[in-house]
């Protein structure tokens, strides 16, 4: 099989194909986490879970979990709305009802229109009394205004910010991922580099590897077998808090141009959207195990000798170290086992699916 430079490891391609085969996922989607991250109960445990949803995954086969402020969602979220024009208010009424009906209503109310629910009532009063005749075209007018997806989308998202919120939050919690473990079912598998798939079409990120071949020569010293056993394993999918707004991503998304992109500004449809956009790919959910037990056998081939650098390599592969993970070496002259094993009702983040932006904007009720 002929390698490029930025092929995966042989191992890392076929333990992902095990886990897509053994968990009942697809490579049109799932992303795997390597070192599994495991997210341990404390003070911060639910921005330590957000935190995964708040980042903008990598176009790759797997993803080794990091923060950086280039690839978080809330930030970037943030920047498209405050690129965005919302429809001129003040004019469209004028066009409705008159611009000295208009400026007669905005002096009443001290100069100042705040665009919310009791607009409606406030400008009724005002017509009935002062001019009936503008009365329904006017309410109208307003219920249509209050309902423009670039308007809505910053005064949700101002809302959020102003109630003090620094951190962004979804509307499903550290408690609701354990109690959703605790009804969700176990898994058992096995993985052997002596006939692990290597065949990869329609990955999500682009990867293609139409060859099915062994591929025991990048293990040169060793084949590798594993035994892997998850207590519990569940698909875990919140979604933004008030903060997101799916129709002015929607809108934002479906125009490149003005309106609703400022043409004074920076930051364009291209920065997000176009060929090397920061949110051409969003993470819809979570693939998270607890009870996590994994033998890992290196056999060595004749006349190898394991070195301690090979085995810490393919042992960091699985999980990643944590006070509630346990690791043992067992050395013979045949083989050396290591048993990585982690708490139960622990979560431990195997990996996620990934969808396209269109593809994220329809996991959203449509009045969201």
């Amino acid at each position: 099989m002929k390698k490029t430079e930025n092929s995966p490891p042989l191992y890392q391609l076929g333990w992902y194909n095990t886990l897509v085969l053994n968990l009942g996922l697809s490579s049109q989607s799932f992303q795997m986490f390597q070192p599994s991250p495991v997210l341990v109960p404390g003070p911060d445990e639910d921005e330590d879970l957000w935190a995964f949803y708040n980042n903008l995954p990598e176009q790759a086969l797997s993803w080794n979990y990091r923060v950086s402020p280039g690839n978080q969602f809330y930030s970037n979220y943030r920047s498209l709305v405050s690129a965005l024009e919302p429809v001129d208010q003040s004019e469209a009424m004028i066009k409705i009802i008159g611009k000295q009906n208009w400026d007669a209503f905005v002096a009443k109310q001290g100069n100042k229109v705040k665009w919310d629910g009791q607009l409606i009532s406030l400008f009724s009063r005002w017509a009935a009394k002062h001019n009936p005749v503008i009365l329904d075209k006017g309410v109208e007018t307003i219920k249509t205004l209050l309902l423009d997806p670039v308007m809505m989308g910053q005064t949700k998202l101002l809302d959020y910010i102003n109630a003090g919120h620094t951190f962004p939050q979804w509307n499903k919690n550290y408690a609701h991922l354990q109690q959703q473990l605790e009804n969700s079912k176990p898994v058992s598998f096995k993985f052997n580099s002596r006939r692990m798939d290597l065949a990869m079409e329609n990955h999500w990120a682009g990867f293609q590897q139409t060859e099915n071949e062994k591929g025991l020569d990048e293990l040169e010293n060793y084949e590798l077998f594993v035994k892997a056993s998850f207590d519990r394993i569940t698909t875990f999918m919140p979604f933004p808090r008030s903060w997101y707004y799916n129709r002015t991503f929607q809108f934002a998304f479906e125009n490149e141009g003005n309106p609703p992109w400022n043409d004074d500004s920076s930051i364009d449809w291209d920065l997000f959207f176009g060929d090397k956009g920061n949110m051409r790919f969003l993470l819809k959910n979570l693939i998270i195990a607890s009870g996590v037990d994994v033998y890992i056998t290196m056999i060595p081939k004749e006349n190898a000798v394991l070195s301690r650098q090979e085995v810490d390599a393919v042992s960091d592969f699985f999980i990643e170290k944590s006070p509630v993970v346990q690791q043992t070496i067992e050395k013979k002259p045949t083989a050396t086992t290591v048993r990585i094993s982690s708490d139960k009702g622990v979560p431990v983040i195997i990996g996620g699916n990934v969808v396209s932006t269109s593809d994220y904007i329809k996991l959203f009720p449509k009045i969201v």
